[in-house]
């Protein structure tokens, strides 16, 4: 099973990869964010050590899990990958796909002592739904001319406030202020969503 969840998110990429017309410069994204979030993530570990606080409430797991050891790495991944991909705004969800892995694989080996499938497959749905949510939003976007970045920076945030959601639902589920079936209709939701829209964008791009 374990195995299985080290396999995930990258299986998936490579489903997402096989569609796209320049795949070499998507595959050289995703590894460009498994490495600098290879890089990333132990310093921010180091200077921020999660495991010395005691996340005992909402606002301690937000500003935590999510703004310090997620939004961090995650604005330094996907400039990284915007400088170093040509200024190519589609190429940044490939590389979130990289800087995902390597936390799913944090998750796991903070996890491997006492193995929690649930909570990895949850964040596996939440990287997966959002990351497929934002490529649809980048594509919506590839046909405008006028403020294209402004445009594509505002679907960046609108990715950045999806996740926070996403986040804000699993704490909310993990200091059980919701039920686990409240959970699972959250993040089989997110899931249905991202995956009408990828559908949409890429029947809709292989008609034209």
């Amino acid at each position: 099973m374990v195995v299985l969840l080290l396999l995930c998110l990258p299986l998936v990429f490579a489903s997402y990869a096989f569609q796209l017309e320049d795949k070499n410069r998507h595959i050289f994204s995703f590894f460009l964010g498994i490495f600098t979030a290879g890089l990333l993530i132990p310093v921010v570990s180091i200077v921020f050590p999660l495991a010395l606080h005691n996340i005992d409430s909402m606002k301690s797991y937000v500003y935590h899990a999510f703004f310090t050891h997620t939004i961090v790495p995650l604005l330094i991944t996907a400039l990284a990958v915007f400088l170093l991909s040509g200024f190519q705004p589609l190429a940044v969800p490939s590389g979130l796909f990289g800087l995902f892995t390597v936390k799913i694989y944090q998750q796991l080996f903070f996890t491997s002592a006492d193995p929690r499938v649930m909570p990895v497959v949850f964040y596996i749905l939440l990287y997966a739904s959002t990351l497929f949510i934002f490529d649809a939003l980048l594509h919506f976007c590839a046909e405008v001319t006028f403020y294209y970045y402004t445009v594509c920076g505002l679907c960046f945030l609108g990715f950045l406030g999806l996740l926070f959601g996403a986040y804000f639902g699993w704490g909310l589920w993990y200091f059980g202020n919701i039920s686990s079936v409240s959970a699972v209709a959250l993040f089989a939701g997110l899931t249905v969503l991202a995956l009408a829209l990828h559908i949409t964008v890429y029947r809709r791009a292989g008609s034209v």
